[in-house]
Order: C-alpha cells, then sequence, then structure tokens
C-alpha cells in the first residue's frame, strides 16, 4: 500500500558507513510522535534507507550464512532491473556494471534451491536475462504447476522471442483470476522469511484484491504487522478475518496467541 512506510532490514550508518541487520539490533524503545515520551534526540534522526549496488556488493563480505548471501543477491539483481522498472532505459551504468552483475547472477543460479517452486522461477528468469534461453524454457516445462502458467506463459514467450530484457506482467493483458492466489501467497512468505515484511503485505494485498472472501491473509497480514510492531494493525486485520467468516479457526487460534503474547 502506497501510503505505508517501506523500511530495509539491511542498511548502513550513515555517520560511520557500517553495514548492519536491523533485526540483529538491540530495540531500545519506540517512537510514535506526540503520543510518546521520547528521546530528544528521536524526534531529528535520520530513517534507515535501502542500500544501493554498491554496498549490497559489500554487505556480501560479513555474510553469516549461505541464506544471507541468496538474500543479498537477490536484491542486487533486483536492483540492477529497478534501473529499467523506475524508468532508467540503461540497467548498466558503470563500466563494471555488466560483469558485476552477470557475475552476481551465475553465482545466484549456483545456490538456488532447486526443490523450491519460487526459486526455480528465480532460475529460469535469470537464465532469460543471461541469454540461455534453452535453460529457461527448460526449467519452465518442468514445473507442474497449472495455477502460475499466468507467470510461465510470458516468460517461456519472450524466452522463445530470444529476449533478455526487464518486462512487466501487465503487458500480457492477463485476466485476474484466482489461480494467481498460490502465487502471491508462496512469494509473500518468502518475503515474509526473507525480513521483507513490506514486500509480503504487499503480495497479500493483491491476493485479497483477487479474492476477497477468504480470511486467510487477512491472518498472514496480522502476522506481518505483529513483526512489524504494529499491534492494533494486526488486531484489525484478525478481526477483519472474522468478519468474513465467524468461524474461522485460524484467525481465533492466531488472535489468542497474540494476546497471549501480550499477556491479556
Amino acid at each position: 500500500m502506497p501510503m505505508l512506510p517501506d523500511f530495509p532490514n539491511l542498511t548502513k550508518c550513515k555517520k560511520c558507513n557500517k553495514i548492519f541487520w536491523l533485526n540483529e539490533l538491540e530495540r531500545v524503545g519506540e517512537y510514535r510522535g506526540k503520543t510518546t515520551v521520547e528521546k530528544p534526540e528521536w524526534k531529528t534522526a535520520e530513517e534507515v534507507e535501502f542500500l544501493g549496488i554498491k554496498d549490497l556488493c559489500r554487505a556480501l563480505d560479513m555474510t553469516k550464512d549461505l541464506k544471507e548471501e541468496k538474500t543479498i543477491r537477490i536484491w542486487i539483481w533486483w536492483a540492477f532491473n529497478d534501473r529499467v522498472r523506475d524508468g532508467g532505459k540503461e540497467m548498466f551504468i558503470g563500466k563494471n556494471d555488466k560483469h558485476l552483475w552477470e557475475e552476481n547472477c551465475r553465482i545466484l543460479l549456483n545456490i538456488l534451491n532447486n526443490d523450491d517452486l519460487n526459486e526455480k522461477l528465480i532460475a529460469s528468469e535469470l537464465y532469460r536475462n543471461l541469454g540461455c534461453f534453452e535453460d529457461c524454457i527448460e526449467i519452465i516445462n518442468n514445473i507442474d504447476n497449472q495455477n502460475i502458467n499466468w507467470i510461465k506463459d510470458p516468460m517461456k514467450y519472450l524466452a522463445k522471442k530470444n529476449c533478455t530484457q526487464v518486462f512487466s506482467f501487465q503487458s500480457f493483458n492477463l485476466s485476474k483470476n484466482k489461480t494467481r492466489l498460490p502465487f502471491f501467497q508462496m512469494r509473500g512468505e518468502l518475503k515474509e522469511k526473507e525480513g521483507n515484511y513490506q514486500g509480503a503485505l504487499d503480495d497479500y494485498e493483491k491476493a485479497i484484491f483477487l479474492d476477497a472472501s477468504n480470511p486467510f491473509f487477512h491472518v498472514l497480514k496480522a502476522g506481518i504487522y505483529e513483526k512489524m510492531r504494529k499491534p492494533e494493525m494486526a488486531l484489525e486485520n484478525f478481526d477483519k478475518a472474522l468478519s468474513i467468516n465467524p468461524n474461522f479457526t485460524d484467525a481465533y487460534i492466531n488472535r489468542s496467541l497474540f494476546f497471549r503474547r501480550r499477556k491479556k
């Protein structure tokens, strides 16, 4: 939702330039504007920012495990694509950009999980970007899931046309139907695991747009809002789920756990 802030999980200090993960910091308090008594310096504190390509590459040197490396390399891939998605024409600006992008793509391909549906789709798209069209099509053909044909078909079409560029699914005028729901749920859950809570919310919102009668996605949203330390929004989504289906067990169970964590 555009009106909500989007916070990075990996950022850097603007004074010492050190890169760090937000979820590894000690929580010292929270600032809620005029309604809360806060430390004076909190009012003027600068907001954290998303890292650029250069800093993301620097962050690779501090990764502790393969999961972190995979996450950062996906972000690097996305950051290059953003140059085109945000209205630019050139993906490569510096003289070493193309080499850096290609090296990151190939390393990422080697560490993706071939048993994970989302990562299979990432691999097929990486192959298409790299110009390995036969590899892209082979992966897509081996994905036996009819619910994501709306994703597979455009990717296969572009691979057959030998197109490597970033594209928008909307340009294919795909019909809006409930077969997309499993994709948005899986991608939202993947983003949630990576700490990209705003991205997960966006995907759950898309799922709700496709099927407003399904209370499950409001329960998923409630879980995200709790992780973002927005309990009021979490409770609102539990209530929304129960307004859709007053007998939805998952909503009662998760809301009771929500209250229990708050000793209520």
